[in-house]
């Protein structure tokens, strides 16, 4: 993100904008946007002029397909007005609110199972 708010050109944030405003659109109207989330990681790698990172967008990929949140308009808006740093520290807050939640959905899911019955009669013994 940082590259791209420094190398996109105009035809590039327009792209940007377009694909960030269509998923806005779709996320208020309650619609699947995993398509149009995979484009616009695929047009902020594109922006970046960075060939390793166009080479990882399949594994980003898989990543959206995952989990997707809305962290979309500060990426664009940064990129939009070639603010490096902004862009960098919003790309690192898209990561951390992704991580935090893919942490707590991995919390979820195991305290299913410390809370079973057999699991607590288990716990007293020790």
């Amino acid at each position: 993100a940082e590259m791209a708010a420094l190398k996109a050109r105009p035809a590039d944030v327009e792209k940007l904008d377009s694909l960030c405003r269509l998923i806005e659109k779709r996320i208020a109207r309650e619609e699947s946007y995993i398509d149009e989330d995979i484009a616009f990681h695929t047009c902020i790698a594109e922006c970046s002029g960075n060939i390793v990172v166009k080479q990882l967008i399949p594994i980003i990929d898989t990543a959206v397909l995952m989990f997707v949140n809305v962290t979309h308009r500060a990426i664009t808006d940064a990129i939009s007005e070639h603010d490096s740093i902004g862009a960098r520290t919003a790309m690192l807050m898209h990561m951390i609110y992704n991580r935090d939640m893919i942490k707590q959905m991995i919390k979820e899911q195991e305290t299913p199972a410390l809370t079973h019955p057999n699991h607590r009669d288990k716990a007293k013994d020790i």
